[in-house]
């Protein structure tokens, strides 16, 4: 009698089996397929990316990259102008600005940031120049505003403040085309004057006096065209007399004998321009 020793695979492990191979392979197929999709999803993409018109306008969404790859803008325009959000980044990706366009008006409504993501000032562009109010904040202190200044045509026009983080007023001076015009005056934090000083044509002119915290004098002199002139006093906080400075066409006569007043008015002066507050590009607005 002949054995026949074959295994007889039952019919539903070959079935379960060919279930398995047929699963496998349409896995490979889905995966092939949907590759040369997003391959071409992607081609379509980037083809409808910084497009020109006939005319050479630039049409639709734009992308720029930096030479790393990083992106540097994203937008959109319509006939060369900028309309709805368009973002720009720093070399290590980080959002610097945030400019939504108007579709009416060559107007855009900018936020800046800080390197953190925080903002760091805020206005009003008409034809990509600053106009009306602009806000700028602190890039230590978060939502703290240290500075509002007004804008005519991208020059500094008008009333300009800085604030301490409790929102007091810290400074207020008035701008006239570019240049600081009429009084300026400085606060301690109680609201107390500590400064008061007067501008004409972008230099000081005319009386200018420094308070201690307590409202009495320290400093008294005056400004012709930017320079001390004339006898300043420098007084104790009783009021009395403490040294008289002389000055002519803003040289100290005897400089070794108040070495320390000259250097605090020294720094004033120095520091008289300065906002240290950036501006759109990131700079210090001086």
């Amino acid at each position: 009698m002949v054995v026949d020793h074959r295994i007889i695979v039952p019919a539903n492990r070959r079935r379960i089996k060919h279930s398995k191979y047929l699963c496998i392979k349409l896995k490979v197929m889905i995966t092939k397929y949907l590759s040369v999709f997003l391959l071409l999803l992607l081609s379509v993409i980037t083809s409808a990316q910084n497009v020109t018109d006939a005319t050479g306008k630039k049409q639709g969404h734009w992308v720029k990259n930096y030479p790393n790859g990083k992106i540097m803008y994203e937008g959109t325009f319509h006939d060369d102008k900028p309309v709805g959000i368009f973002k720009r980044f720093n070399e290590a990706g980080v959002l610097q600005s945030e400019l939504t366009w108007s579709d009416k008006k060559d107007e855009a409504q900018a936020v800046f940031f800080h390197p953190d993501g925080q903002k760091a000032a805020e206005g009003t562009y008409v034809g990509k120049k600053k106009e009306g109010l602009w806000k700028f904040y602190s890039a230590t202190n978060p939502c703290y505003l240290i500075g509002e200044e007004t804008y005519y045509n991208d020059v500094r026009h008008g009333l300009a403040r800085k604030f301490y983080p409790d929102s007091s007023l810290a400074e207020k001076v008035t701008w006239d085309f570019g240049k600081k015009t009429g009084e300026w005056l400085q606060y301690y934090p109680d609201g107390t004057i500590c400064l008061r000083a007067e501008y004409f044509d972008g230099k000081l002119e005319g009386p200018f006096t420094y308070y201690y915290p307590s409202g009495k004098r320290q400093y008294e002199g005056m400004y012709k065209a930017d320079l001390r002139t004339g006898d300043w006093m420098v007084l104790n906080e009783d009021g009395t007399l403490k040294q008289v400075l002389e000055y002519r066409n803003g040289k100290l006569n005897n400089p070794q004998l108040a070495e320390k007043e000259t250097k605090f008015l020294d720094d004033l002066e120095k520091n008289k321009g300065k906002v240290e507050i950036p501006d759109i590009n990131g700079n210090i607005i001086k």
